[in-house]
C-alpha cells in the first residue's frame, strides 16, 4: 500500500470512527496535539486535539443524529481531500 493509499484509508476510518461512531478516543489517538481544525460551524479555528474533541462533542450534543457520508477521497503523498455530506436534525 502506498503512502497516499494508507493516508486515504486513515481518513476514511477517521470519519467513520469519529463522526459516525462518536469514538473520540480515535480522534485523540490519531490527531497531532497541535492540529488546526477548519470546518463549517467553527466560528474560529479550532486549535489542538483537545479543542477538536470538545468541538466534536458540541456538534454531537447539538445534533444527536449527526451522520457523515463519505462520497470521495483523493490522496497524493501526505495530503488527503475528502468530499462528503452531513445530515442531522436541528
Amino acid at each position: 500500500m502506498s503512502e497516499a493509499e494508507a493516508n486515504a484509508a486513515l481518513m476514511r476510518r477517521y470519519y467513520e470512527e469519529v463522526f459516525n461512531r462518536r469514538n473520540l478516543a480515535f480522534l485523540r489517538e490519531h490527531l497531532h496535539p497541535d492540529v488546526v481544525g477548519h470546518g463549517p460551524g467553527a466560528v474560529e479555528l479550532v486549535r489542538g486535539s483537545e479543542q477538536v474533541a470538545a468541538f466534536s462533542i458540541y456538534v454531537f450534543e447539538a445534533y444527536d443524529d449527526y451522520r457523515f457520508t463519505l462520497e470521495e477521497t483523493i490522496a497524493q503523498g501526505d495530503r488527503v481531500v475528502v468530499r462528503g455530506s452531513a445530515s442531522a436534525t436541528h
